[in-house]
């Protein structure tokens, strides 16, 4: 159906209209008959919305939802995931309209850098928009084959977040992410090795995992399998972090390879040290 964006409202999209907003991902992405998809994809969002972690928009036409994003808002920087256009109305604009708005809506929060991961379907509308790529985001698959020794990895779980992981994670990810970590703290398994480390567990994911160096992050991921973690989000930028592949024997699923893009102003993230995502949501 040929539409002009002039018709499209956008605005944020209302708890009730979230099921509505899973059924715009899966119908962009091709994925409307993976029932376990939608299943977890309702849980993540249900929870993300409710604890203000995440703010959702949508581009309505005629009152039907037709476009939806993502955006994680933090203190300087803000992430975008999930940015999908109904298939009925690909092409027509929807997506730079969407875009733009957020762009703005960001701007007026006085947030002027924003990281994505792009697909190669994305790659162009973010082009246009002034988004620069640089690494490469992809998920692996954790397989331990050796014997793992519970003595020697002196890992431990916490059930609270220490100051020295917050000071930890703000200067890797390079801005203030306390509200994504006191929200994981509710709803996942933190371990931590010492003073030098840590990683959250949900489900059979791993991540944000952070450590000093590349023995204590193994150790940490040694730990997570054995707590049932069999996958993490991974970011390739030098040859630290494919040490970390070749050491691990990690299996990348190359269908969810993807580029990590910034537009605006830099900031100081500390990708020396090794460091597995919390999540990257795609579009």
């Amino acid at each position: 159906m040929q539409i002009s964006t002039k018709q499209c409202l956008i605005r944020k999209i209302r708890s009730h209209e979230l099921e509505e907003a899973i059924h715009v991902f899966m119908r962009a992405f091709r994925r409307t008959d993976d029932e376990m998809l939608f299943q977890i994809t309702k849980t993540h969002w249900k929870n993300w919305q409710s604890s203000g972690l995440a703010e959702f928009y949508g581009a309505f036409l005629n009152d039907r939802l037709i476009a939806i994003c993502l955006c994680f808002a933090f203190k300087r920087t803000a992430s975008l995931g999930y940015m999908s256009v109904d298939l009925s109305y690909q092409h027509q604009g929807v997506g730079r309209s969407l875009l733009e708005y957020i762009i703005h809506d960001l701007e007026q929060k006085r947030i002027f850098t924003i990281r994505l991961y792009a697909t190669k379907m994305g790659e162009g509308l973010y082009n246009q928009h002034s988004f620069k790529e640089d690494y490469i985001g992809s998920i692996y698959e954790l397989n331990f084959r050796e014997e793992i020794n519970l003595k020697g990895l002196k890992v431990r779980t916490s059930s609270r977040i220490w100051p020295w992981i917050y000071s930890l994670d703000k200067e890797v990810y390079g801005d203030d992410r306390t509200k994504l970590l006191r929200f994981l703290i509710k709803n996942s398994r933190l371990i931590v090795k010492g003073r030098h480390g840590f990683a959250f567990i949900r489900n059979d994911t791993v991540g944000p995992v952070i450590a000093k160096n590349i023995p204590i992050f193994i150790d940490l991921l040694k730990y997570a399998y054995i707590l049932g973690a069999k996958k993490l989000c991974y970011l390739t930028h030098d040859s630290h972090s494919l040490k970390v592949i070749d050491i691990l024997h990690l299996v990348e699923n190359t269908t969810m390879r993807c580029k990590r893009m910034i537009r605006g102003p830099p900031f100081i993230e500390n990708l020396s040290l090794p460091y597995a995502m919390y999540n990257f949501a795609i579009g």
